[in-house]
């Protein structure tokens, strides 16, 4: 088959098949959408931002662990900085070069916090001032 006629026949995602993949240059590509992000946190005069979706923490981190449960059940959250240490929370496994740091994560969800998500939601805006602090924003 033609690549044309894979993707015509919804197997676009077969086309290795027809042509050898070019290499990819990881470490060129996490700079780029790690710039990209903090470019956009400069455009937006943001201090910092926490990322939990699972399609950002991938395109940001190549975090790729739990896709699916992540969309419904958030857990894992980095806290990326316009300017300072990027820290991960509840990140599994190990070799994630643009991460700094791992902390102790808060509940996000129901699942995760139950009957305490008032003081989960308390802690984790203490840890958003935490890390604030830490990167030197005076703005809240």
């Amino acid at each position: 088959m033609t690549p044309d006629e894979l993707v015509l026949a919804d197997t676009w995602s077969e086309l290795a098949r027809t042509r050898e993949m070019p290499p990819i240059d990881h470490d060129r590509m996490r700079k780029y959408r790690s710039g990209r992000l903090q470019a956009e946190l400069e455009r937006l005069d943001a201090d910092m931002v926490l990322i939990h979706n699972p399609v950002s923490l991938r395109y940001g981190f190549d975090y790729r662990t739990y896709q699916l449960f992540q969309s419904r059940t958030p857990q894992v959250y980095v806290f990326l900085a316009q300017d300072g240490p990027t820290i991960g929370h509840a990140l599994l496994g190990d070799g994630y070069a643009d991460i700094d740091e791992v902390r102790e994560p808060r509940a996000l969800c129901y699942f995760d916090g139950g009957e305490i998500m008032d003081e989960a939601s308390d802690k984790l805006a203490d840890d958003v001032v935490r890390y604030l602090d830490e990167i030197g924003a005076t703005r809240r």
